[in-house]
C-alpha cells in the first residue's frame, strides 16, 4: 500500500504547466467499492471501435471534505502518485469565486513507463484507473471527481483531467490527449456520501450511556449520562465539516449560533467514539 506523501510544493509547480488540451474519447467515472474504498475507472466513448487504445499517460483530481485522508492501493501500471492540496491553499494562492476552505483534494497521475491497452470502445468495459483507501474522523463525509469545466479548474487549469493515448488504429503511434476538457470529461457516478460506520455506535445498550435534550434543541443542549472519561464533544454538519469543539463543561452547551438543520455529535471517550443525531431548529 502507498502512501501519499507529495509536498504541497510539487503541487505547485504542477499548477505551473497550464491547461491540458484534451479532445473526446475517454471519460471517468467513480465507483464504491465499499468499505470507504473508491475507484476512479476509465471508459471509452461507444464509438464501435473494437482497437484497444494504448494509454501513455493519465491524470485527474478527486475532492474530498477537510480533514478525510486518502491512500493509493492500486493502479493501473503500479506507479500513480499523488499532490495533495488544500481548499485553503486554492483560496490563498488563486483567484476564485468560491470558498473552498471546507474541502481538501488530490490531483493524481500517472506516467507510464511501457504503455499498456484499455478495452476497445465497443466492450464499453469500465477500468478502474486508480483504487484508494479513505480514511475518514467524520461519520459522514463526501469523495467526488473534480470535473473540467468546474469553477475550480476555471481557476486552476491543471487540476483538469487528462489521458494520452492511441485510439486510432492506423498503424501509427501518436499519443494526443482524449479526455474532453471543455465539457466535465466524466460519466456516470461522479460522487458519494462517504459513511464511516466505525465511528457510529449502534446497540441501544452503547447509545443509552449517553442522552442529548431537547433534541429539536434551540438555544441550550444538555447532555446527561457523562462521566470523567469524556475528553472531548464535537459537531459535525451532513458534509462531514466540524462547526463546533467543546473540550470542558460539557453537561450543557450553547448551541444558539449554529443554523438550522441535522448533525452529528461526538463524544470522545477514553474507550471510544459515540455519536449521536442533533436536530437544530
Amino acid at each position: 500500500m502507498k502512501k501519499i506523501t507529495s509536498s504541497i510544493y510539487l503541487f505547485l509547480v504542477i499548477f505551473c504547466i497550464g491547461p491540458l488540451q484534451a479532445q473526446e474519447g475517454i471519460s471517468y467515472t467513480l465507483i464504491d467499492n465499499g468499505g470507504l474504498s473508491y475507484s476512479i475507472a476509465a471508459v471509452a466513448n461507444d464509438t464501435g471501435s473494437t482497437f484497444n487504445p494504448i494509454v501513455q499517460s493519465y491524470g485527474f483530481t478527486i475532492i474530498v471534505t477537510a480533514g478525510v485522508t486518502a491512500t493509493i492501493t492500486s493502479s493501473f501500471a503500479n506507479g500513480a502518485s499523488a499532490t495533495p492540496f488544500t481548499g485553503t491553499a486554492i483560496n490563498d494562492n488563486f483567484p476564485t469565486v468560491e470558498d473552498y476552505s471546507d474541502i481538501d483534494g488530490y490531483l493524481i497521475t500517472e506516467v507510464l513507463n511501457t504503455p499498456l491497452n484499455l478495452p476497445a470502445p465497443s466492450s464499453q468495459t469500465v477500468t478502474p484507473m486508480v483504487t484508494i483507501q479513505l480514511d475518514s474522523p467524520f461519520p459522514t463525509a463526501s469523495i467526488s471527481l473534480l470535473a473540467n469545466d468546474s469553477l475550480l479548474t476555471d481557476a486552476v487549469p491543471a487540476l483538469e483531467s487528462f489521458m494520452s493515448a492511441d485510439m486510432i488504429d492506423d498503424g501509427t503511434f501518436l499519443f494526443p490527449a482524449v479526455v474532453d476538457f471543455v465539457g466535465s470529461g466524466l460519466s456516470g457516478s461522479t460522487s458519494f456520501e462517504v459513511i464511516n460506520n466505525t465511528l457510529s455506535i449502534d446497540t441501544e445498550d452503547q447509545l443509552s450511556t449517553f442522552e442529548i435534550y431537547p433534541n429539536p434543541v434551540k438555544d441550550t443542549l444538555t447532555i446527561k449520562g457523562l462521566d470523567n472519561d469524556v475528553t472531548k464533544i464535537e459537531v459535525f454538519n451532513t458534509t462531514g465539516q466540524s462547526i463546533l469543539s467543546v473540550f470542558n463543561h460539557f453537561e450543557t452547551i450553547d448551541v444558539s449560533h449554529i443554523s438550522n438543520g441535522i448533525y452529528f455529535l461526538n463524544l470522545y471517550t477514553n474507550t471510544g467514539t459515540t455519536t449521536l443525531k442533533l436536530i437544530k431548529e
